[in-house]
């Protein structure tokens, strides 16, 4: 049973999918839930991060016997990162108001009545 998921899926899939959630949990980390929080680095800070374990995992597989390096798997786990910030950028996207402005706008509309209903 353990083992019919790895024989089941191209290993680049597997790859992509454990860089996806690994991209997740490192933005949750940085941000402090899902939420992008101003100066720590947005989308690409949790990429990088992402993409650069990658690498260290490749350069480390490539000193243990009867494993490889292999930037083919590098590639996918970046894919696998780049398509998590996707999801996140547009689960975010969709979060937020049509018109961010529009709370502060309908203030001061509101201000601009009242001033003139004082008139």
């Amino acid at each position: 049973m353990e083992g019919e998921l790895a024989k089941a899926a191209p290993d680049w899939i597997l790859h992509a999918l454990a860089y996806l959630v690994l991209y997740l949990l490192v933005f949750w980390a940085i941000h402090e839930g899902i939420r992008p929080r101003p100066g720590r680095g947005a989308y690409l800070g949790a990429l990088l991060i992402t993409v650069l374990y990658g690498a260290t995992d490749e350069y480390h597989q490539s000193y243990v016997p009867a494993r490889d390096a292999s930037m083919l798997d590098l590639l996918a786990d970046a894919i696998g990162g780049a398509i998590a910030a996707l999801l996140v950028r547009l689960h975010v996207k969709s979060r937020m108001p049509k018109d961010r402005h529009a709370p502060a706008r309908k203030a001061a509309r509101n201000r601009r009545i009242s001033e003139n209903s004082r008139r």
